[in-house]
């Protein structure tokens, strides 16, 4: 699993990059 998930994490680099941002911004982490 852990090796899936690097890979889908490396495939959908952008995805994970808006997400980190947007997981920040809705815990108030800004």
């Amino acid at each position: 699993m852990s090796t899936q998930l690097r890979s889908r994490r490396d495939r959908s680099g952008q995805s994970a990059g808006l997400l980190c941002p947007l997981l920040h911004v809705e815990r108030g982490d800004t």
